[in-house]
């Protein structure tokens, strides 16, 4: 995936937790070279974690480097999240000086892709796959199902939203559309022999114009919207990749 970053250059260190890694424990390999890339837009200064990462490619770095980039992330994440808890979409809190949803992206995929190197997987293509990522693609989907479903009645029922985004404005997705997303998810799964995420990737990467940066968001959300027969998908701003089926459904609530 070829991906725009932009660099933290004024993000302060948060300094390291105790290392859970005695000095005696083995070098680790970072093997996920998108994780890496990403993590190069990410450095804040020589003095960041990251940068001994990156500066060595990703090759016999310490275990508790390793460990502090993770506690970093997950303490952005948890003060970006918790600006907007229970705001649904708004969660993110998009705008100047927060995260984007695909910045968020990036900071799931780097933690999750260093967590795996610290546990000894080997990135993306194993075996385990990114689970996170699969989850990210399949709330995708639910939300899309579950708002247009909303919009709809929203219509016959006389109300009129004009000029606001339905994604911002509808209720919390309901448990009957994430249940439809998830065996949308598996019937693709199935008709194509690769995992969600998988699917994400051979997409993101896929040769051609990209007339937007790919993000799971946006994956997750016109498999959805094209599986409802809604005239839009992802191949409106992206090249195709190759998908072989996409089953069909209607979904109301």
């Amino acid at each position: 995936m070829s991906t725009k970053h932009r660099s933290r250059g004024s993000r302060k260190s948060r300094g390291s937790r105790r290392a859970r890694h005695g000095n005696s424990a083995p070098r680790v390999n970072i093997t996920d070279h998108k994780a890496l890339r990403i993590a190069d837009g990410w450095i804040a200064g020589q003095n960041d974690p990251l940068y001994s990462i990156t500066s060595r490619d990703g090759r016999n770095i310490e275990p508790e480097t390793i460990d502090r980039v993770i506690s970093n992330i997950n303490a952005d994440m948890k003060r970006v999240l918790d600006l907007g808890a229970g705001h649904g979409s708004r969660r993110y809190q998009l705008g100047k000086g927060t995260f984007t949803k695909a910045e968020i992206y990036e900071l799931r995929y780097m933690r999750d892709a260093f967590t795996r190197a610290l546990a000894g997987g080997r990135g993306v293509a194993g075996a385990r796959g990114d689970a996170s990522l699969r989850r990210d693609i399949i709330d995708a989907m639910a939300r899309a199902l579950f708002v247009s479903a909303w919009g709809s009645r929203e219509e016959e029922r006389g109300r009129s939203h004009g000029g606001e985004d339905l994604m911002d404005i509808a209720p919390a997705t309901s448990l009957a559309a994430k249940r439809e997303a998830r065996e949308l998810a598996e019937e693709i799964e199935k008709d194509n022999g690769k995992r969600l995420d998988e699917l994400y990737e051979i997409a993101a990467a896929a040769p051609g114009k990209h007339y937007k940066d790919p993000n799971p968001n946006d994956f997750g959300h016109y498999l959805a919207m094209e599986a409802m027969g809604h005239g839009v998908s992802w191949g409106d701003t992206h090249p195709a990749f190759g998908l072989k089926r996409l089953p069909h459904l209607t979904f109301y609530i």
